[in-house]
């Protein structure tokens, strides 16, 4: 169901770029990763606009969740070469520590008012 809050969009070129970094892998082993053309993610970042289908919206919600990211690459990652595996896997682990973290630091810093030195923050989050 689509609606206002709805994840169902395409993902923009800048966010498919941030994905990679995050991610840390290729354009090419990302398409395998997903089953896909080897070139389709190479396309689609040299594209202005990424066409508005299934495949971006596809790549905006392992955007937006490392833990999706992280349950294909859980399933498919012998698609990978064994380095870009334990790499992407490495990089994956660590977006999801910092979402971890930062879902409850930014609580903290709401209930603050959003006046909360570093110290203080760090010592209710500990």
């Amino acid at each position: 169901m689509k609606g206002p809050l709805s994840n169902e969009r395409a993902i923009r070129k800048e966010e498919l770029e941030l994905m990679l970094r995050k991610y840390n892998i290729g354009k090419k082993p990302l398409a395998a990763l997903l089953g896909w053309g080897e070139t389709t993610i190479v396309l689609y970042s040299g594209a202005d606009e990424i066409p508005d289908g299934e495949y971006a919206k596809t790549l905006y919600r392992l955007y937006k969740s490392p833990g999706k990211y992280l349950e294909l690459l859980k399933e498919r990652g012998d698609l990978l070469t064994e380095v870009a595996r334990k790499k992407s896997y490495a990089a994956v682990s660590r977006a999801i520590l910092a979402e971890r973290i930062a879902v409850p630091a930014r609580y903290v810093i709401n209930r603050a008012g959003g006046s909360i030195s570093l110290l203080r923050l760090q010592a209710v989050l500990l």
